[in-house]
This record gives C-alpha cells, sequence and structure tokens, in this order.
C-alpha cells in the first residue's frame, strides 16, 4: 500500500473490497487509523 500511488478506492478494489467506505472500517478497526491518513504518515 505504501509503495504505490494509487487511491484508496483502486486499493479496496484489489484487496476485493466492495468499496472504499468497507475497506477504511476494517482497516481503521484493525490499525486505528484511515487508509488516508496511513499513507500520509508514510510518504
Amino acid at each position: 500500500m505504501r509503495s504505490q500511488k494509487l487511491s484508496i478506492s483502486d486499493i479496496a478494489i484489489e484487496c476485493g473490497f466492495s468499496n472504499q467506505s468497507h475497506l477504511t472500517k476494517v482497516f481503521k478497526q484493525q490499525t486505528g487509523t484511515t487508509p488516508k491518513s496511513y499513507l500520509q504518515q508514510s510518504r
């Protein structure tokens, strides 16, 4: 996720989620942060 320049929506689809909202919900439950925040901190 960190090394790619894909949108969160594209990442969600590539990971098998039906949409960005579902990825964000699951990601935040597992990590305590949103995918957007995670990407901003790691770039």
